[in-house]
């Protein structure tokens, strides 16, 4: 991931999948990405119907997005990413089309490399979203039990 202008085109195959990930470092609070999990859903099935591409995987972490994504042609996946990029980027800074706030939503340019979608792909991809989302819940846990143990503390007498 860089912020420096492309050197060289985006790696691309039509046989192969890209797997592509947006990270962005606004993504915490109430813009953090899993609160906006239904917004994502109907993004993505919208912009995979519209530029004709194959969504394999896709999977929320923290706060950047993964896609497994095939493509027939190099158009629609940059179409594809140009897409998702700046409507989600609209829809969490609240900014209209041709005005931007000042800010830039997204850290870098979309990270992308080839993968094959063989057998041992497939179970890392199933592997990865169940620990994912273990992760998740341990983390939920752990915070309320802080604030639990906070409020004790606060509560106890002396």
């Amino acid at each position: 991931m860089t912020k420096s202008n492309p050197k060289g085109a985006r790696p691309f195959s039509s046989s192969l999948a890209v797997h592509v990930v947006f990270k962005s470092s606004l993504a915490k609070g109430g813009l953090s990405f899993f609160r906006h999990k239904k917004f994502f859903n109907h993004l993505i099935k919208r912009q995979s119907e519209l530029h004709r591409i194959q969504i394999h995987a896709w999977q929320i972490v923290g706060k950047h997005v993964h896609f497994v994504i095939r493509a027939k042609r190099r158009r629609s996946l940059q179409a594809f990413m140009r897409a998702f990029s700046g409507i989600s980027a609209r829809y969490f800074l609240k900014a209209e089309r041709g005005k931007p706030k000042g800010k830039t939503f997204w850290d870098y340019r979309p990270f992308s490399t080839l993968v094959d979608l063989d057998l041992k792909t497939k179970k890392y991809l199933a592997l990865n979203r169940q620990n994912l989302f273990e992760d998740y819940l341990e983390k939920k846990a752990n915070i309320l039990l802080s604030m639990n143990r906070l409020l004790l503390r606060l509560l106890a007498p002396g």
